[in-house]
């Protein structure tokens, strides 16, 4: 009889346990997050949705096709071609542009002078050349590291702002299907040995398995025209700096800078353009653009915003490349702050945003001498002043529908920052506690002398599901909520904004 009543009380001890464990357990998720010992930096640089983010989140992948993923001047552009998405599996499919281009890039995009960066999670990635797969030919891999990471070098030193690293040879790691893994990057260079990559026409494959925390829907969207951009002054125009000169004399002596706007509806929280590559790279070296045509390139767009005087406009840093933008926190151009140590963002007080053009000149047209020498005739001058490029602009609503991310407040680096300034921070910045949510670790305590017995009864461990997080917007933000891998996915406002 003792054996069954000790079997009894156990029985019952163990039901009540069960009990308060269903409901104690993760009952406070911000207990839990308290009880995490890292912390997250104290700022981040704010990162836009990548091509990976917007398909994941729901965007229709057709809609983003034939749009400039990647642009490093001079040398090449990866131009999107189409993508898909099953269950937490997004496949982006891209392709090397010019088609003689004979290495690869990757997804991400370094941090340019004054650029955000993007950043893209780890792929697994299969490379063809002239439709024969290369992928076990590559030689090297240069990237720009991921994760929550601050910058090294400031907005004029350059061109990129983090810090970079090479993988050679055994560095190298495949999949089971003969793919490379890439790992999370802000963009990468990938160069082939034996010549593989010398017959052009270089298509890539990235696969990634990303769990999915925001959901991104179309709220609006209008389609507008660019025409080129011409400037009364001097500015870099790489090898098309005479062009330029002449085109403004033969328009008077005028600048042009076009501009698309629609007031956006008030639900909108991120804007998304959608455009094709130009026709022609003005950094490319002479001989390339002679010899190469087209030699596909892009230009920049900004965004911009009334000024406080509402007579001038704020503009933004220069984007050359698709991606999801904030509507809502932009960074001032470094050019127009070269003495800051951090830009300052701006927003727009009536909701409207103009998208700058494209600072281009040959739009559409072949590269002819008479461009780098500034001896065009009046019909080749008034062709590329008629020019226009179609673009379509989507407006984007982002809702969290997974927890697991950080909140971090964020800066973004001028012109005169160096890493001594890291822990300084920009004026609305503190350290962050990581108020991410995690799961509870339970320990088996057994006392001194207690009573072993000798049946067991095995009850389901039961949680609540943990909670998103909510955002903080009086932690001195504007702020982000970022992955381990350093990819924004969503931002939060300061109070007033």
């Amino acid at each position: 009889m003792k054996l069954q009543t000790n079997r009894f009380l156990y029985t019952a001890l163990l039901a009540l346990m069960g009990c308060l464990l269903v409901l104690s357990v993760s009952a406070n998720p911000d207990e839990d997050a308290a009880a995490d010992d890292a912390l997250a930096p104290s700022w981040l640089e704010p990162r836009p949705l990548s091509v990976v983010d917007l398909i994941s989140g729901g965007i229709d992948p057709s809609l983003m096709a034939g749009s400039p993923l990647v642009w490093q001047p001079g040398q090449a552009l990866l131009q999107y071609t189409s993508g898909s998405k099953s269950g937490n599996t997004v496949i982006v499919n891209a392709k090397m542009l010019p088609v003689q281009t004979s290495n690869a890039f990757c997804l991400g995009q370094d941090g340019i002078r004054d650029q955000w960066p993007i950043v893209v999670p780890e792929s697994h990635l299969r490379i063809t050349s002239n439709g024969t797969d290369i992928t076990s030919q590559i030689d090297w891999i240069q990237y720009f590291e991921a994760g929550q990471e601050k910058p090294n070098r400031g907005s004029s030193d350059g061109p990129a702002r983090y810090p970079e690293s090479t993988a050679f040879g055994s560095d190298l790691n495949y999949d089971s299907q003969g793919r490379i893994i890439i790992p999370a990057n802000m963009g990468c260079k990938i160069y082939f040995k034996n010549g593989a990559g010398n017959g052009g026409n270089i298509e890539l494959e990235f696969e990634h398995t990303v769990p999915q925390y925001i959901s991104v829907s179309i709220v609006d969207s209008f389609e507008n025209t660019f025409k080129s951009y011409y400037f009364n002054g001097n500015q870099n125009f790489g090898q098309l700096g005479a062009l330029n000169r002449q085109i403004s004399a033969y328009k008077g002596g005028f600048s042009r800078h076009d501009l698309v706007k629609k007031v956006p509806p008030a639900n909108a929280e991120y804007s998304l353009m959608v455009f094709p590559p130009t026709q022609l790279d003005m950094y490319a070296s002479l001989d390339d653009l002679r010899s190469i045509k087209p030699f596909p390139g892009t230009g920049t767009y900004r965004i911009s915003a009334p000024a406080n005087n509402q007579t001038s406009r704020n503009l933004s840093v220069d984007w050359f490349t698709m991606a999801g933008i904030p509507m809502n926190l932009h960074t001032q151009d470094s050019d127009l702050d070269s003495g800051a140590t951090y830009l300052d963002f701006f927003t727009s007080s009536d909701g409207e945003y103009s998208f700058m053009g494209f600072e281009v000149l040959a739009l559409n047209n072949q590269y002819q001498e008479c461009m780098h020498q500034g001896t065009c005739s009046d019909s080749v001058l008034e062709t590329v002043s008629k020019t226009r490029m179609d673009v379509e602009v989507y407006y984007l609503k982002v809702d969290r529908i997974a927890p697991g991310l950080t909140q971090i407040p964020l800066c973004s680096v001028g012109q005169v920052w160096t890493t001594s300034n890291a822990n300084q921070g920009c004026s609305h910045t503190a350290p962050a506690a990581n108020i991410k949510a995690e799961s509870v670790v339970t320990e088996e305590v057994i006392a001194p002398n207690a009573v072993q017995m000798d049946s067991f009864i095995y009850l389901p461990f039961v949680t609540r599901p943990l909670a998103i997080e909510e955002d903080n917007p009086n932690a001195n933000c504007p702020c982000g909520w970022f992955t381990e891998d350093g990819r924004m996915l969503d931002h939060v406002l300061p109070p007033g904004w």
